[in-house]
């Protein structure tokens, strides 16, 4: 979170947690995540008085009104919603406390409406990132014009066989995409946050999922030894291509991810999944994983760029529908037919085809769930959020996530697209 909720609580009452049960641990777990000072737990059950739970000292009812000032202080229930009522109902009849000393919200509403608060009053930082794209904007090539009609001829042919690309809006953005968007937006975004993680000049790098080159010219021209891949036989023909006419000497290779063990021995100082994981089957997720971690030693990294995220409430990435990436495999590849891509959803109406496999290649959203599954819930960590490091605010949707899952889960896992590096050999405990 911004470095501006650190004061979060300068103005207001200290906040105490009625209930140092499962449920206020996590309370106050969620609350520590967002920078949010809580005072102490206070809890009726002597055998947890003096205790610590999750950092904070539970104290009794007793010590609350001894040690505190009337006005002082304000309590959060953080037990179960009926059980709130019955406990704040019994304290203010017994005039145990009064109705003034318990915040009149949910703790859940309290903390969105602070979350609100201090999205909406952030005032964005960028000179440092500003200052690194300028370092690396220095290496940014081009081609000439004849070159590019060549290079989108190369595309048309090659890659968008089949398809009347210029006969839709759609297949026009898609076009342009692969001609100039990609590699302005890994230039300009994904680079310098990069090459401050570590300098790419010289660097080693295995590129998983090229495409059709954009992100492999990107590392090229910043002075990297490129290494990349890709299963799409079309989109290594078009990178070739494309790093022909940048006058750029990439190794390229046509194989599956999961086979990365098999061709490379040498360690490398990243590899990066480059919108590629969200293509792959399940399978093909969890043995690509863990073989880029066997590959990667002390101060090497793992990079995830680009991709769309399980999580989010819209797959912006394959079907553009609302809720989508949420719908198991069964209920998506039925439900295609409703989605307004058109080129998604004639995809499943082909005969003899593998929908499961169809719809893992056109692309499904990836979450922190993966990784856990293919490394385990330690030694490894997230070290750096492109979000961060441009210093993106988290919007609402992406802090409701943040509130609701785990603690040791990176808050990057919960934006609308991952751009993380991660690094192996460090325990996740102190995630934030």
């Amino acid at each position: 979170m911004d470095n501006n909720s650190n004061s979060i609580n300068a103005n207001r009452k200290l906040i105490i947690l009625y209930g140092a049960g499962i449920i206020g641990q996590q309370v106050a777990q969620i609350f520590r995540r967002f920078n949010i000072c809580v005072e102490c737990f206070c809890d009726a059950d002597s055998e947890k008085h003096g205790k610590i739970y999750v950092g904070l000292i539970v104290k009794s009812i007793d010590e609350i009104k001894n040690e505190y000032k009337h006005g002082e202080y304000e309590l959060i229930l953080t037990v179960d919603e009926v059980k709130a009522r019955q406990i704040k109902a019994h304290l203010i009849d017994n005039k145990v406390f009064k109705q003034s000393d318990f915040l009149h919200q949910p703790y859940d509403r309290y903390l969105l409406n602070i979350i609100c608060e201090t999205t909406t009053s952030t005032k964005l930082n960028y000179k440092y990132a500003n200052n690194a794209l300028k370092i690396v904007s220095s290496n940014f090539s081009s081609i000439n014009h004849a070159q590019e009609t060549e290079l989108k001829d190369y595309l048309i042919k090659h890659y968008f066989t089949g398809k009347d690309v210029l006969a839709t809006e759609s297949g026009i953005n898609e076009l342009n995409d692969h001609l100039f968007k990609r590699l302005k937006m890994f230039r300009t975004q994904v680079i310098p946050w990069l090459n401050c993680t570590n300098q790419l000049k010289d660097a080693k790098i295995l590129e998983i999922g090229c495409g059709t080159g954009s992100t492999t010219i990107a590392l090229c021209e910043q002075g990297a030894d490129v290494y990349a891949i890709d299963v799409n036989s079309n989109s290594i023909s078009i990178a070739k291509k494309r790093a022909e006419l940048y006058s750029f000497e990439p190794k390229f290779y046509e194989i599956n991810a999961v086979a990365i063990n098999d061709l490379f021995t040498d360690n490398f100082d990243f590899i990066i999944f480059s919108a590629s994981i969200e293509h792959m089957t399940y399978q093909e997720r969890i043995q690509s994983i863990k073989a880029a971690f066997e590959m990667i030693g002390e101060n090497q990294y793992i990079v995830l760029t680009d991709i769309p995220n399980r999580l989010w409430h819209t797959d912006t990435h394959t079907s553009l529908e609302p809720f989508y990436n949420w719908l198991p495999d069964s209920l998506a590849i039925d439900y295609a037919q409703f989605t307004k891509r058109d080129y998604f959803k004639e995809s499943f109406c082909e005969k003899d085809c593998d929908y499961n496999t169809q719809l893992s290649r056109w692309g499904r959203g990836v979450s922190y769930h993966e990784f856990e599954v293919a490394l385990g819930q330690e030694n490894w960590e997230v070290v750096s959020s492109m979000n961060e490091f441009w210093g993106v605010p988290y919007d609402l949707f992406s802090n409701f996530l943040i509130m609701n899952g785990p603690v040791q889960i990176n808050s990057g896992f919960y934006s609308k697209y991952l751009n993380l590096v991660l690094k192996k050999g460090t325990s996740r405990s102190s995630h934030k």
